[in-house]
């Protein structure tokens, strides 16, 4: 059976989230992270359940590597707005985190616009 940091660290690399972004996330010094990883401790429950919902996954899958839980689901859950497109869509679940950040960059270059916009009618 994997250890805890076994199966997060390659969560965690994956994501692009570093051990100083992990100890703010569980709000904790960065050499206590250290000092997990190194003596494999686990953090408390409340502690890996704030990681896990940042990494858009559950606990059980960070302390086992497996979870009876679509992590996708627990996507949609915190984003019902993006929930009911992926229905009306008929998408995958695993897709919504695409979706999710595709339409965050549509919404992004859409705002660009409108300030160029805005600019170039008062300039």
């Amino acid at each position: 059976m994997s250890t805890f940091w076994e199966t997060t660290l390659p969560i965690l690399q994956k994501q692009g989230i570093s051990q100083a972004d992990v100890a703010r996330i569980v709000e904790r010094p960065p050499n206590t992270i250290s000092n997990w990883i190194r003596r494999n401790t686990e953090p408390s429950a409340s502690e890996a359940l704030k990681l896990a919902r940042h990494l858009n996954t559950t606990v059980e899958q960070l302390v086992t590597g497996e979870t009876s839980v679509d992590p996708a689901d627990i996507y949609i859950k915190k984003n019902p707005e993006l929930r009911s497109i992926v229905i009306k869509l008929g998408l995958h679940p695993e897709l919504v985190p695409r979706v999710d950040g595709f339409l965050a960059g549509v919404m992004d270059q859409q705002a660009y616009k409108d300030a160029e916009q805005n600019a170039s009618k008062t300039g």
